[in-house]
């Protein structure tokens, strides 16, 4: 019975030694959010620098004001998701990436779009990016040493921000990836039609037809030759057009009706 008794003395007071350590962890716990609240919240973690990387067109200012980020703010209440997606409603901007640097920094990290060719409408040109986003709108073409472009049916109202027909793009994109520069030189406008038809003109003015993306590398290296070649078949008469739509031989037609295959 006393040995019992003892037995019981004993589990009581692990218990309590298991209590008391629990409660202490406990009250650790409780102390050291107390602490990561109260420095959360010190003027430690007020925003005292809003840097940017990445921009080189878009000014530093511009995609401040933008993010809605300003100095004097504590880092925890900033919204960098809300911010990056402001970031990026400017049509230079193709991506953005906000993040904390304790205990006082933001950082904003952007990727600028390029301008990658030029398109006619019919009273402007837009300058757009190799997916088709309209960077800006411009009146003349003078000083802009951008591929020239051109898409039948484009949509009326195309302003900075909206993009143009992605399938066009893509084609055109495609047929230039595959020229070589000495040949891109003299292409003086790619031109995509709404019967899925591209065309390309040279600086002499020949129309190389090339159709839809279909033998698409064979077609580039036909292109290649023939602009290459343009000269000389120019000097057996006025070149029309010349036709790479179809298997076999291209086509080649001058203007006083001759024809041949090549």
């Amino acid at each position: 019975m006393l040995g019992a008794g003892r037995g019981e003395d004993s589990g009581m007071e692990r218990r309590r030694g298991i209590s008391w350590h629990a409660a202490g962890r406990l009250l650790l716990l409780a102390v050291a959010a107390v602490g990561v609240i109260a420095f959360a919240h010190s003027p430690w973690c007020t925003v005292r620098e809003v840097t940017v990387s990445g921009n080189r067109r878009v000014s530093a200012g511009e995609i401040k004001a933008l993010s809605g980020i300003v100095t004097g703010v504590n880092i925890f209440e900033v919204d960098t998701e809300a911010a990056a997606r402001a970031v990026t409603v400017h049509p230079f901007l193709r991506s953005a990436r906000v993040t904390r640097w304790l205990p006082a920094q933001i950082r904003i990290e952007v990727v600028e779009r390029r301008p990658w060719a030029v398109i006619s409408t019919s009273d402007s040109f837009l300058i757009i990016d190799d997916t088709g986003a309209c960077l800006d709108r411009i009146d003349s073409l003078e000083g802009t040493d951008l591929p020239f472009i051109s898409i039948s049916g484009l949509p009326a109202g195309i302003a900075p921000g909206d993009s143009v027909p992605t399938r066009a793009v893509n084609a055109i994109r495609a047929c230039m990836a595959l020229l070589p520069a000495d040949v891109l030189a003299r292409v003086s406008e790619f031109r995509y039609q709404q019967d899925l038809q591209l065309l390309l003109y040279t600086v002499q003015g020949t129309e190389i037809r090339v159709g839809d993306g279909e033998r698409l590398e064979e077609k580039a290296a036909l292109v290649a030759n023939f602009v290459r070649m343009e000269d000389t078949l120019a000097g057996q008469g006025t070149l029309a057009y010349v036709d790479l739509r179809f298997k076999g031989k291209p086509v080649i037609r001058y203007a006083e009706g001759g024809q041949r295959g090549e």
